[in-house]
């Protein structure tokens, strides 16, 4: 139904079958830390993305979902409210998508074109755990 979920969604099944910066758009590789006193763990502080009530600020930097047979996706969250999510096979950048994010009680929201996909999330350190429908997928920050 909507590409984020089908391609998050196919990033799950595969581990449980397998398991056993740049610049582009205008954003600052410099920027995508969050930088300034704040640093990852504090929350707010931005209106990213134009949407109310902003977004959680120790998402920002870069997140690598667990390799699943060679395969593995990298989302970028950056501090202008902004995401990239590009997708890697044995190494490879494949399909990838840009758009912009915000949070709210426990959610994140990536909206792109005309979609938009909520996601409950929570971080441990340098894990987080996004789930949609039942399934989670844990990303490792980069």
């Amino acid at each position: 139904m909507k590409r984020i979920i089908v391609l998050l969604s196919a990033a799950f099944i595969l581990a449980l079958l397998f398991a056993g910066c740049g610049h582009l758009s205008g954003n600052d590789p410099l920027g995508v830390t969050g930088g300034g006193s704040n640093g990852y763990g504090s929350l707010g502080g931005s209106t990213g993305g134009g949407f109310e009530g902003g977004y959680d600020n120790r998402l920002l930097g870069g997140w690598q979902s667990e390799t699943f047979g060679g395969d593995y996706y990298i989302i970028r969250f950056f501090s202008s409210g902004d995401f990239e999510l590009q997708y890697y096979s044995d190494g490879v950048p494949g399909s990838s998508y840009e758009g912009s994010f915000h949070t709210y009680d426990g959610h994140l929201v990536l909206a792109y074109g005309d979609e938009s996909d909520d996601y409950e999330y929570t971080i441990s350190g340098s894990t987080a755990y996004l789930s949609y429908d039942g399934a989670t997928i844990i990303w490792h920050r980069i």
